[in-house]
């Protein structure tokens, strides 16, 4: 999803730089949008799945997707709460930002150490 891929990065450079404006034009309109595209996504994937497999299996889908949805909720309701100065500041987004493979920096070459998502949250690996 081309909207998505890039939303966070937006997000924390907005807050970086407190730019509201655009805060607020993500929290509107970019995640919204997100949101909605998600649902229709997760429709279309459920009508495919049930109609190609066996019901077993979707509710790591339901799972995945729908903790997604989440995420963009609350997203959008911590933007506007900080813009709105219900909060003074968005504690995820003031924490420094680390590599996910336990470097310390770009050029320090550890092994990789990757965490899938589709592990995480089921009990088989798929």
């Amino acid at each position: 999803m081309t909207l998505k891929c890039d939303i966070g990065v937006r997000i924390k450079q907005a807050y970086d730089k407190k730019d509201n404006d655009a805060l607020k034009n993500i929290a509107e309109k970019d995640l919204p949008e997100t949101l909605r595209r998600l649902e229709v996504f997760h429709k279309a994937f459920k009508n495919q799945w049930f109609a190609e497999n066996k019901a077993f299996g979707f509710e790591v889908q339901d799972i995945r997707i729908g903790g997604l949805m989440e995420r963009v909720k609350t997203a959008i309701e911590r933007i506007n709460d900080y813009i709105n100065k219900n909060i003074e500041a968005i504690e995820e987004l003031e924490e420094e930002r680390l590599f996910f493979d336990g470097r310390s920096s770009a050029v320090n070459g550890k092994g990789m150490a990757v965490y899938n998502w589709d592990m995480m949250c089921t009990a088989n690996v798929l």
